[in-house]
């Protein structure tokens, strides 16, 4: 199998993760889940995953310290923060860290696998995107893109 078609999908809410690998799967995904922060990064660095879907709440470790981290362990990785908080903050941030798309855990799941795809046709690209309930807001102010220095 493609390893772009690898996933670890990190989320510490089991049924969330449940629910989304067996979608993810059931439309040619290889998913790896993980329970926590400190699982996902060692199935990252294992299986040699290049796509990482990360809540922002993981116990251990928030979702941005683990994109920061897997930023040193696998730079190239195209990783998506996911989380059902509201702060109108946490994307910018997220994109700070790395992040390629935000979803909210309300986005459909044809728009989440529609971005997921696109990102794996175009890793080159850099295109910071918010994507809550169904509508694509592409961020304009000021982030770092962690492949330009």
């Amino acid at each position: 199998m493609d390893t772009r078609s690898r996933l670890a999908l990190i989320d510490d809410d089991r049924a969330w993760r449940e629910t989304l690998a067996e979608y993810l799967e059931a439309k040619g995904f290889e998913v790896y889940p993980a329970e926590s922060g400190r699982r996902g990064l060692d199935l990252v660095r294992a299986k040699d995953i290049r796509l990482a879907v990360i809540d922002f709440h993981l116990g251990e470790m928030d979702g941005l310290e683990l994109l920061r981290r897997l930023q040193l362990a696998r730079p190239a990785i195209v990783a998506f923060l996911t989380s059902s908080d509201e702060d109108p903050t946490l994307p910018a941030r997220a994109f700070a860290e790395g992040a390629r798309a935000f979803f909210s855990k309300t986005t459909a799941p044809a728009i989440f696998l529609q971005t997921l795809m696109q990102s794996l046709l175009a890793a080159e690209s850099y295109f910071p995107l918010v994507i809550r309930r169904a509508i694509w807001l592409p961020i304009v102010a000021s982030t770092r893109d962690p492949h330009r220095n």
